[in-house]
């Protein structure tokens, strides 16, 4: 057993997440016992969160700071909150001052990520000093296209925090050009709000805009993000069929996720508003049927 942990320790250091997990499996195996103990749930669920299982991940580190609160637990919880969609609780961000040192002696292949996610989690709060030495470390292994759009994303959010308001655009901007999948998605995303957010576009430009993204990032809190913010601009600029179709497919698909509460009361708010308070009148009696129906 404890041949095969370090083994697991040594596979994740080496990018092999999901090895990692299959050597945990054969050891949980040998004694079932094993799943409930801190080490292991803490090893495995890194290894989860390295190998994009982020539900899973944050269950086995919640559960492992649960049985042993150590520090280098709760930056684990706080990246995986953060991969998760989540804001990161009070005791994980009060780890983040120790991650500064601890993160920057893992080996390349976790450090990373991790770091890129720690600094989300720091920007998100407001933790500027953390944010900016985090994002150092994660540039020093960034070198594909992913890795250095999320570090261009995460300056923008940073320096719209601070109001450089031309800064961030610039940054997100870039951060959109150099992935044109993950990236282009959420870089796209924060750049319209922020433009809506400064009147220098129209809600229905907006809308426009996140429609053509809709369809870039599917299968995580991304997708709910922009699902979510176009349906509430749909509903804004009286476009209520897709509005509530949009915001329908949005909490059908992430109901857990943080949002998908209020994004149902808008969609009983615009129907109530439809049918109660005449908005349905402006529609013809068989658009107002149809919708009636459907919702």
């Amino acid at each position: 057993e404890r041949l095969r942990l370090r083994l697991s320790q040594f596979l994740l250091g080496q990018g092999f997440a999901v090895e990692s997990i299959g050597v945990l499996q054969v050891a949980a195996q040998h004694r079932p016992e094993l799943v409930k103990e801190p080490r292991f749930l803490l090893l495995r669920g890194a290894a989860q969160l390295l190998a994009g299982r982020v539900g899973p991940a944050v269950d086995d580190l919640q559960k492992a700071r649960a049985a042993e609160p150590a520090h280098e637990t709760g930056l684990w919880v706080a990246a995986a909150q953060t991969a998760a969609g989540e804001f990161a609780d009070s005791a994980a961000l009060a780890s983040l001052p120790l991650a500064t040192a601890i993160v920057p002696s893992y080996p390349a292949p976790p450090r990373g990520p991790l770091a890129v996610l720690l600094a989300e989690a720091a920007v998100v709060a407001g933790r500027e000093d953390e944010a900016q030495r985090l994002m150092t470390v994660a540039k020093q292994t960034a070198t594909g296209g992913a890795a250095q759009s999320r570090l261009a994303y995460l300056e923008g959010r940073r320096r719209e925090s601070r109001g450089e308001i031309d800064e961030a655009i610039a940054a997100y901007e870039e951060a959109a050009r150099l992935d044109p999948r993950r990236g282009r998605a959420q870089a796209q995303l924060a750049l319209t709000q922020l433009r809506l957010r400064q009147g220098r576009i129209s809600a229905a430009e907006a809308a426009a805009v996140l429609e053509g993204l809709r369809h870039a990032w599917r299968g995580d809190a991304l997708e709910f993000q922009v699902l979510r913010e176009l349906g509430r601009l749909q509903l804004e600029t009286g476009n209520y069929a897709a509005g509530l179709r949009t915001l329908k497919l949005a909490v059908s698909d992430y109901a857990t996720l943080p949002g998908a509460a209020e994004a149902t009361q808008w969609m009983a708010a615009a129907f109530e508003s439809l049918f109660l308070d005449g908005g349905a009148d402006q529609m013809s009696s068989v658009a107002a049927l149809g919708l009636w129906d459907e919702f």
